[in-house]
């Protein structure tokens, strides 16, 4: 999640190399994750949550597609390598 998350502030920070770059993600993620403040206890979050996860890691999720996409960014290159 802190990768999506990273994914997120670069396409605020870098939006037009990342639209070039066909990279967008918010808006990906406001349709595959839902607010969790909508669960109402424990075990239906912590449920919501492990289908997120297992959702984001298949193959042909289109924000892992993204994701991956914007790693060809030079600006996401210099951050990725410095950390």
């Amino acid at each position: 999640m802190q990768d999506v998350a990273d994914a997120m502030v670069n396409e605020v920070v870098f939006y037009d190399s990342v639209k070039d770059q066909n990279a967008l993600v918010i808006e990906l993620v406001k349709k595959q994750i839902p607010d969790f403040n909508q669960f109402k206890d424990e075990p239906e979050k912590l449920k919501a949550i492990e289908k997120v996860y297992e959702k984001l890691n298949e193959s042909n999720n289109e924000i892992r597609k993204a994701m991956e996409k914007m790693q060809e960014i030079e600006e996401v290159k210099i951050i990725e390598a410095s950390k």
